[in-house]
């Protein structure tokens, strides 16, 4: 027997602590959230932080590598090198945040995607697909339906939740062009689209109860239905789609031509702007450049990365799930 093929590999073995680590942070976590009378003193928000971040790095080592992705040509930019290009989509973000100062910057983000979002529909029209149209419409009526039930649908989010079909639409013709990720709705896989979001679920029950251990669904005192967890589907669905499917795939599509033979950091430029570009957009103006922002990016790396790692390592609908997933657990730790 040969001793090399019969030992587990580093990606195996990295799994099976990835597995231990969820099952340690989990315990712990439901065991505070169950027990108020034990104080493990910020142990089992140790051991959460220490199992994202194992996650983070196992995700990084798991196929697909960006070497294995295909190359593709400049959509915009084509005379501008690796370094430039980086700059100037930056730049470009740091514009819209301080616009944003006037505007919100969710609004400012989400509105400037969307125009881009057009652009690119128009370009690669050839490749749009009925199935691809109707899930984006879907996506859009599913959120807008939740919002107005749960009375949350105001004149902001009606323009962010009419974007969403625009983005979904775009986002799914970049990535089924540049090879960067599925998104086995739009391609008519729905078995292989349940079995991801569901498995991101479980996967997501650590980040879920570490993100309520800090308090986040003390604002949430807008969740007084039982049925009302479910419209954690909208930032799930709308966030993921904006953030994850259009942003991180339009700036691996503008990267990786100047870098064709250093992939990996056009995928990880991608993966970390798209992270902190949805934390920070949650701020108002003012705050994006106040140390409040400091909060945001930590959040970025422990969540947003996480989820872009998924669609990228996965699918589309591994990162709606595990995004989903956080935020029913804090709604309904807000109903309790």
């Amino acid at each position: 027997m040969n001793p090399t093929t019969s030992s587990p590999s580093k990606g195996a073995i990295l799994g099976i602590l990835v597995a231990v680590l969820w099952l340690i942070a989990s315990g712990l976590m439901i065991a505070t959230q169950s027990m108020a009378q034990i104080n493990f003193n910020g142990f089992e928000q140790i051991a959460g932080v220490v199992l994202i971040l194992a996650l983070i790095i196992y995700l990084m080592r798991t196929p697909p590598n960006a070497t294995d992705m295909p190359d593709i040509q400049p959509l915009l930019l084509p005379r501008l090198g690796y370094g430039m290009t980086l700059l100037v989509i930056v730049g470009t973000l740091v514009a819209l945040f301080l616009l944003g100062i006037i505007i919100h910057p969710w609004l400012v983000v989400v509105a400037a995607l969307t125009l881009i979002a057009v652009g690119v529909i128009i370009k690669l029209r050839q490749h749009l697909s009925l199935n691809l149209v109707i899930v984006g419409l879907a996506a859009g009526a599913i959120c807008v339906l939740l919002s107005w039930f749960s009375g949350r649908l105001d004149g902001f989010q009606g323009f962010y939740l009419a974007c969403t079909p625009i983005l979904f639409i775009g986002g799914g013709l970049l990535s089924k062009t540049s090879g960067l990720s599925h998104v086995y709705t739009a391609e008519g896989h729905w078995g292989l689209a349940l079995k991801g979001f569901l498995w991101a679920c479980v996967l997501a029950l650590p980040a879920a109860l570490l993100n309520i251990s800090f308090g986040a669904h003390a604002e949430d005192a807008w969740v007084d239905q039982l049925w009302e967890p479910l419209v954690a589907f909208v930032p799930g669905i709308a966030e993921e789609i904006w953030a994850r499917l259009f942003m991180t795939t339009i700036i691996y599509v503008l990267l990786r031509p100047k870098t064709n033979d250093r992939p990996g950091r056009a995928l990880a430029a991608a993966v970390v702007i798209g992270a902190f570009t949805h934390s920070l957009a949650h701020l108002s103006g003012s705050m994006v450049f106040s140390p409040a922002a400091l909060q945001m990016i930590i959040a970025g790396i422990l969540f947003g990365v996480p989820m872009g790692l998924l669609f990228v390592k996965r699918d589309f609908e591994h990162a709606v799930g595990y995004h989903f997933f956080i935020d029913f657990v804090r709604f309904f730790a807000a109903l309790s």
